[in-house]
């Protein structure tokens, strides 16, 4: 669930040159990515038909099934930038949302209106709750719950026979929170309080709008902690922090407090580009095994 919340650019220049110099270029990289090259606004009431609608929380999720995209193509609309191309044959929508269930569902419901797909896929990383469930192991969620006490069933559901061929992957309860859970005891006990396998912060406001729209919905989350990975303690402050100058400052202010967090939160965005690699491999297979057809 970590990844989410690491800022895109700046780790690897802090290791290496001045503070400043860090500052500068965090923010350059930031303002690059947000004029995608070739964007075209897609004329109001214009729908893009996909057959698979996938909401990602950031960019460093949706990286390694991006770089998989044929015939790609970027589209602006509702403040959004959405990737529209061909991935194993079928044509899907690609959009990163923000973290946290408001941004969730409001980019859920631009994806919909836009693009009108059989299938939403909530994907991206998770947390695991569970003890033997580890980093980069994959849960296709059975439901979905969260703290109020709601529950949202999935659509599409795994046979017994292919869950024992993939070793890796397991089927069960999501919870999604407000909150990042960061330390062994937290997870354990949200594990146990939730009877849930792994958390996020968006799936269940996903799950939601595709109720609400009648659209068909699944989640697939790859786990980017496992319960003994206790996450550094300057990610709840950089979470705090809604705008990219606030986490830029956050992060810096973290370095000049403990020099050893430039280590650790390298380590993260490096773990997070592998484990994004991980789960765009894993996703051409759950497409190829989602019915094409509408709902009757």
């Amino acid at each position: 669930m970590v990844w989410q919340y690491l800022l895109r650019g700046w780790i690897q220049q802090a290791a290496t040159q001045k503070l400043h110099e860090a500052a500068a270029e965090a923010v350059r990289e930031h303002s690059s990515g947000a004029s995608t090259a070739g964007a075209a606004d897609l004329p109001e009431g214009e729908t893009l038909a996909c057959d698979i609608g996938f909401v990602y929380a950031l960019g460093i999720e949706m990286g390694g099934l991006e770089d998989k995209l044929e015939m790609k193509r970027v589209i602006k609309a509702g403040g959004y930038k959405i990737r529209h191309g061909k991935f194993q044959n079928r044509t899907v929508a690609m959009i990163e949302s923000g973290p946290g269930r408001e941004a969730a569902a409001k980019a859920t419901s631009v994806l919909i209106a836009g693009h009108r797909p059989n299938w939403i896929v909530s994907t991206g990383f998770a947390g695991g709750l569970v003890e033997g469930f580890a980093r980069r192991d994959f849960l296709l969620a059975s439901e979905i719950v969260d703290r109020a006490g709601g529950k949202l069933l999935v659509d599409f559901q795994v046979s017994s026979q292919s869950l024992a061929a993939t070793p890796h992957v397991r089927v069960g309860r999501l919870i999604t929170v407000d909150e990042i859970v960061r330390t062994k005891p937290e997870k354990l006990a949200l594990g146990v309080s939730a009877g849930a396998m792994a958390v996020d912060m968006e799936t269940y406001a996903v799950a939601e709008v595709c109720r609400k729209e009648r659209v068909r919905f699944m989640s697939v989350r790859i786990i980017s902690d496992g319960v003994d990975d206790e996450l550094p303690k300057e990610v709840e402050r950089l979470l705090g922090m809604k705008s990219t100058a606030g986490r830029i400052g956050a992060a810096l202010g973290a370095i000049v407090n403990r020099p050893g967090s430039v280590k650790d939160l390298w380590k993260l965005k490096e773990d997070a580009i592998r484990a994004s690699d991980r789960l765009a491999k894993f996703l051409e297979g759950i497409v190829a095994q989602l019915p094409a057809d509408k709902p009757s």
